[in-house]
């Protein structure tokens, strides 16, 4: 669409499911099961790419002047064009057995957030390169969905909110009402965060200016 009002089905080759779309200025990307992994110029006409993956894919992000999908197992699979990718993983002390959730670049460096798969924990993973990843412990063990950073601070967002001036050290935060948040970010002044409550209505939404 290209007033946001009447949609097109365009067809892009891809028969499993989506989970993520990025633009870089120059190509649309979308990823998802199995690796799958597609670029457009137009948005409409498709061409499938070797994501070098074989994992889930869970989301694609452009940052830094560089493409960057990630997923299941610790998966982080980059591109400066968008049209050849190389598979990157955790460092040596990084579980790779954590599903990627979100990844960010703010401070000089990249951010990702996730959980770990096989333990009850929702570890920060840190990159100045996006090439080699140091693993962070968060503080909480429920998965940590969506990051971003703003006043010279990083805030994540899962079963609750956490706030960091490093991305390393991380401090919960306290929030008026109990939440699975899903995204955060940071605009004109203001924290935004939304999520699923336990009460009706459902929607929950809060803000912060700190």
């Amino acid at each position: 669409s290209s007033e946001g009002t009447t949609w097109t089905r365009r067809d892009t080759g891809i028969q499993e499911g989506l989970y993520g779309i990025a633009a870089s200025s120059s190509i649309f990307v979308i990823v998802g099961y199995y690796g799958r992994l597609s670029t457009s110029s137009d948005g409409i006409v498709w061409t499938s790419r070797s994501s070098d993956t074989t994992q889930i894919l869970r989301g694609v992000s452009y940052l830094n002047d560089g493409l960057f999908a990630f997923g299941d197992n610790g998966i982080i699979t980059v591109s400066g064009s968008g049209i050849n990718w190389a598979e990157r993983v955790g460092s040596a002390n990084a579980n790779q057995q954590q599903l990627f959730k979100d990844v960010t670049y703010a401070n000089g460096q990249f951010v990702a957030v996730g959980q770990a798969t096989q333990s009850n924990a929702a570890p920060v993973q840190t990159s100045d390169s996006g090439l080699l990843w140091r693993r962070w412990d968060s503080g909480t063990d429920v998965a940590l969905t969506s990051l971003c950073f703003g006043a010279g601070k990083f805030v994540a967002v899962g079963k609750g909110i956490l706030t960091s001036p490093d991305a390393r050290t991380w401090t919960p935060s306290t929030v008026p009402t109990d939440a699975n948040w899903t995204k955060v970010t940071y605009g004109n002044g203001l924290f935004v965060a939304v999520g699923n409550g336990s009460d009706f209505p459902a929607g929950v939404i809060l803000t912060s200016p700190d």
